[in-house]
């Protein structure tokens, strides 16, 4: 899991930087009436988001059942195949940037449910100390066993009954990383407009 998240935000930062060089070689591509390199770009980019895909699910499958793991991939199929005939019918009013940005923020965030998890289960074999158990208990009212819970774990690490740090590796990493990928976003937003 800590892996997964990891590679995730590497991904994620390395998305960022490489938006601006993307753009310039699909507009060439375009410009220049060449297919092939179109193709070779989308292709990379299916490759990119297939090797995300493993990672998530080779995490997912270690803290939730099959059946809810299962749910979540047709789920998440089901969306992306929405979000793509939406994309392909509006995709001249897209932001690039924003769809980056955005996309980007909502990756972070399974990302750091995955950190979050990945301290979990170091301190459940023991590995890391536990100081506060369970600093709140949400499962009665959101049970992490639940369907909708299961769910929420599976793609975000929703725990109902986290310890002290688990909550606090999950919102360090959302404060650093999150604003640092803020941060970067903006400038690179900036040296673009310039």
């Amino acid at each position: 899991m800590l892996l997964a998240a990891g590679v995730l935000t590497y991904m994620i930062f390395w998305m960022q930087f490489k938006r601006a060089e993307f753009e310039g070689k699909v507009d060439r591509a375009v410009s220049e009436d060449k297919p092939i390199y179109l193709g070779l770009l989308a292709f990379s980019a299916v490759v990119r988001e297939g090797v995300e895909t493993v990672l998530f699910f080779s995490a997912i499958k270690e803290t939730t059942e099959p059946f809810l793991a299962a749910i979540g991939g047709i789920s998440g199929i089901l969306i992306a195949v929405v979000l793509s005939f939406l994309l392909y019918k509006g995709t001249s009013k897209l932001s690039i940037s924003k769809l980056f940005f955005w996309s980007g923020m909502f990756l972070f965030i399974i990302a750091a449910g995955l950190f979050a998890h990945g301290i979990h289960e170091f301190q459940e074999a023991g590995l890391l100390p536990v100081f506060i158990e369970h600093i709140y208990d949400l499962n009665g009212i959101l049970s992490e066993n639940g369907v909708l819970g299961g769910i929420l774990k599976a793609v975000f690490g929703y725990n109902g009954n986290p310890s002290f740090l688990e909550f606090l590796s999950y919102w360090l990493f959302i404060g650093t990383i999150g604003s640092t990928a803020i941060n970067k976003s903006r400038k690179l937003q900036q040296l673009s407009s310039v």
